[in-house]
């Protein structure tokens, strides 16, 4: 094996945390093989460029079910040109249909996915793609990756073979394992994207639970189409204390983690995966709050010492945020060595393994 092309819907410069990781893979599989990326972008005038040795092109985009999606015509014609032994893509997504097409008809090539976690199950044009995508996707790739033993539980359950269950990596410099004190025990923080395929996310329930917060400040890092919504009900509801930030650089993002207290999200979904950015808020010093029923509960339920879950209720969470205020301190070497098990060069490693 010598090539690997990666298809993704977004990656690079668009970073949320689906793209963060494959984004990390790909560079961890480039000190070994030749890689390259095969995405659209939702920034005009991007242009291919290489990245640590990851080769990324951008190609056009189409849409389907309010969907974005690499143009099939142009995913096809690079594919064929580069000719890879295997074809990793990020899961779910409609390309996902096609590369399936496409590889029995004429590809023939290895099939790798990481399948991140099922789509909103509360809209009926996502619970019908979900369903599609179980019985025309997942049967016939080579392997698929899932980061949670839920979902490996859930694919296991419905007849898909070839699963392997390996946690998403943190890459290291994202990580500023010192012991310090935080300045402001009061200081909350909230990164997501805002869009409508996220409101399961719950940043409503923490906004409203900010009206109960006396002296508290809110920082709410992430783009997306719904974030003007979010602050126009901040001001319908006088809810104040709370800032949002778009677009912001990684050294941008270090500080807000540095500067606050609190990491929360208030997510109360099953159907969660596992996100990085629980790892990356561990990992630079912030006490953490979630729901009780999603499904990276485990962190804390396994690590008490991590702080608090909460019902999914508004005096839920003000109770839980209140008592963090005068709670201990985070242990740093236990924190150390929890977070070494998901360094991306570990992680690689046993992806590696279902690769060869």
């Amino acid at each position: 094996m010598n090539k690997i092309v990666i298809v993704t819907t977004t990656f690079y410069p668009d970073l949320g945390w689906w793209e963060l990781y494959m984004l990390n893979l790909a560079k961890e599989l480039a000190k070994t093989y030749d890689v390259t990326v095969l995405c659209i972008s939702l920034h005009k005038g991007v242009k291919d460029c290489i990245i640590e040795w990851v080769k990324i092109n951008y190609l056009p985009k189409w849409f389907f079910l309010g969907k974005i999606f690499p143009s099939i015509i142009a995913l096809f014609c690079k594919i064929k040109k580069i000719n890879p032994d295997v074809i990793y893509s990020s899961s779910p997504g409609i390309e996902d249909f096609w590369l399936v097409v496409m590889n029995n008809l004429f590809l023939r090539k290895k099939l790798i996915m990481t399948y991140h976690a099922m789509h909103d199950q509360t809209k009926w044009r996502l619970r019908w793609m979900t369903a599609m995508y179980l019985i025309c996707v997942l049967p016939f790739y080579d392997s698929i990756i899932v980061t949670t033993k839920k979902y490996y539980d859930i694919l296991k359950k419905r007849g898909i073979k070839n699963i392997h269950n390996i946690p998403c990596g943190v890459a290291s410099d994202r990580l500023k394992l010192w012991n310090f004190n935080k300045e402001n025990k009061k200081e909350l923080l909230f990164v997501w994207v805002l869009d409508e395929n996220h409101r399961y996310k719950n940043l409503k329930t923490l906004l409203d639970a900010m009206v109960l917060l006396e002296g508290y400040h809110l920082t709410v890092v992430g783009g997306g189409a719904l974030k003007d919504k979010y602050q126009q009900y901040c001001l319908d509801n006088n809810i104040n204390g709370v800032d949002f930030l778009w677009a912001i650089t990684d050294e941008e993002l270090s500080l807000c983690y540095k500067k606050a207290n609190t990491f929360i999200l208030p997510s109360n979904s099953s159907l969660e995966g596992f996100w990085i950015v629980l790892l990356e808020a561990l990992g630079n010093w912030c006490k953490i709050i979630t729901g009780e029923l999603a499904w990276w509960s485990f962190l804390v339920r396994e690590n008490p010492q991590f702080w608090f879950l909460y019902d999914g209720t508004v005096k839920d969470l003000v109770d839980k945020i209140i008592r963090l205020e005068n709670g201990y301190s985070l242990d740093q070497e236990h924190i150390s060595q929890y977070l070494s098990q998901y360094n991306w060069s570990n992680i690689t490693k046993k992806i590696l393994d279902t690769l060869n």
